[in-house]
C-alpha cells in the first residue's frame, strides 16, 4: 500500500474531523431550533413594541425561526419599518427577513408610503431598457431593501407569459419578461446580480411555471395540465442554475399531471420536485409559495401540507397568516402561533416515521448554508 505524504494525510485528517465536528454539532442542535428555521411566517403589527412583532423577536433570539416576510400592512413608512426591521436584525443577524418587491404591481416599498420611485413591471423593463440597464435599476432597489435590513427579495418572476391566453396573476399583471426562456434569462439575471451587489437573497419564481396557469392559486388549485409546455417553462431554472444564479427556487402550487400523474401541487408532490429540480442538478433551498393561499388550504389540512411539503424536499414553509392570500377560505385567521404548530406537527410525523429526521437535517443544513451567505 502506497504511504500518504504529510500533506495529504494532514488534509484528510482535517476533513474527518470536520465532518465529525459538524455531525457532533448537529446532533446537539435541538429538533426544535432545526424545523425553526425552516419556517418564515407573516405577522400582525408595525412596531417591535407590538405583540405580534414581539414574540417574533423571541423566537429569534432563540434561533427557533428562519425569519419574516413583510407585507403592505406591515409598512407604513420609512422610520418605522426601519425601526421594525431593526429589533428582527438585532434578535438574529441571521434571521431571512423577507419581501416581494418585484417592481410593478407588486412592491410594498412604494413612492406613496415614502419610498422611493418604485421599479416598473416586467413587462415594461423588457420593452424600454436593456438587461444593463434593467441591473442598474433594480441595483437601486436593492439597495433600498437592504437600508432597512431586508436581505431576501422573492424574485425574480422567471415564469413564461402565455401570450395567447395570459395568467390572471403573471401576464395580465406584467409581471414577466415574456415567452422567450433566453430573454427571461437574460433580465433574470440582471435582477439577481442586482441583488448579489448588496448581500440580498432571491428566490426565483414560480416554479415549475405560473405563467400558463388560467387561475390565480390565491383563490384555489390552478392546473396547467393541457396549457404549460414544459420544454419552455422549465427551462429558466435549468439554465440559472447551471450560470449558478439560483440561491433558492420557490415552489407554485400548481398541478400539472404530465409531471405529477397524482394530481399533487408542485409544493406538495413527492415526484415533481425530485424528478425535475433535484435529479437536475439543483441542492439548494427550496422554498414554498404561501402555505395559508387558497390552492392548500382548501384542499389539504396543516398537518398534510406540512408533511407533503417536507416530504417533497422543501426546505422553507412560508405561512403568511395574511388574509388577503386566502380570499376562499372560510373563517380563516392569522395565527400568532403557527411556527409552534408546525414545530409539533413535525415532532410528532418524525416520532412516528412519516416524516425522516435525516429530511429535516438535510434541509436545515441547505437553510443554514444559505444564511452564511448574508
Amino acid at each position: 500500500m502506497k504511504k500518504l505524504s504529510f500533506f495529504k494525510f494532514t488534509t484528510l485528517f482535517f476533513l474527518m474531523s470536520t465532518c465529525i465536528s459538524v455531525h457532533s454539532m448537529e446532533k446537539d442542535i435541538t429538533l426544535e431550533r432545526k424545523v425553526g428555521n425552516l419556517i418564515i411566517v407573516g405577522f400582525q403589527g408595525t412596531s417591535p413594541e407590538m405583540e405580534d412583532p414581539q414574540q417574533i423577536i423571541k423566537l429569534l433570539q432563540n434561533d427557533t425561526l428562519s425569519g419574516v416576510i413583510l407585507y403592505a400592512h406591515n409598512i407604513v413608512n420609512p422610520e418605522q419599518l426601519y425601526l421594525l426591521t431593526k429589533s428582527f436584525y438585532n434578535a438574529n443577524p441571521k434571521a431571512f427577513i423577507c419581501i416581494d418587491q418585484e417592481g410593478g404591481a407588486v412592491q410594498r416599498l412604494t413612492q406613496k408610503k415614502g419610498f422611493s420611485v418604485g421599479v416598473p413591471r416586467a413587462e415594461e423593463i423588457v420593452c424600454t431598457y436593456s438587461p444593463s440597464e434593467a441591473q442598474i435599476l433594480y441595483s437601486s432597489m436593492a439597495e433600498e431593501l437592504k437600508r432597512y435590513y431586508i436581505n431576501v427579495n422573492f424574485g425574480p418572476i422567471v415564469d413564461l407569459n402565455n401570450s395567447e391566453s395570459p395568467s390572471p396573476v403573471i401576464g395580465k399583471l406584467g409581471r414577466s419578461y415574456g415567452n422567450i426562456p433566453e430573454k427571461v434569462v437574460k433580465y433574470g439575471t440582471a435582477f439577481i446580480d442586482a441583488h448579489r451587489q448588496h448581500h440580498v437573497l432571491t428566490a426565483a419564481k414560480h416554479w415549475p411555471g405560473h405563467g400558463y396557469s388560467t387561475e390565480d392559486s390565491h383563490k384555489g388549485l390552478t392546473d396547467t395540465t393541457k396549457t404549460a409546455i414544459p420544454e419552455k417553462e422549465l427551462t429558466p431554472y435549468a439554465k440559472l442554475n447551471e450560470l449558478g444564479y439560483l440561491d433558492m427556487v420557490m415552489t407554485a402550487h400548481v398541478v400539472n399531471e404530465n409531471y405529477d400523474s397524482l394530481g399533487y401541487p408542485a409544493t406538495l408532490s413527492p415526484r415533481m420536485i425530485p424528478s425535475l429540480l433535484r435529479r437536475k442538478g439543483y441542492n439548494g433551498v427550496v422554498v414554498s409559495d404561501d402555505m395559508h393561499m387558497g390552492a392548500i388550504q382548501q384542499h389539504y389540512s396543516l398537518q398534510e401540507s406540512v408533511q407533503l411539503a417536507f416530504n417533497a424536499t422543501c426546505d422553507l414553509l412560508i405561512f403568511s397568516n395574511n388574509l388577503a392570500a386566502a380570499p376562499n377560505v372560510p373563517n380563516f385567521k392569522p395565527n400568532p402561533h403557527i411556527s409552534t404548530d408546525v414545530f409539533n406537527i413535525v415532532k410528532d410525523d418524525v416520532e412516528q416515521g412519516r416524516i425522516l429526521l435525516d429530511r429535516i437535517n438535510e434541509a436545515y443544513g441547505r437553510v443554514i448554508a444559505l444564511k452564511d451567505k448574508l
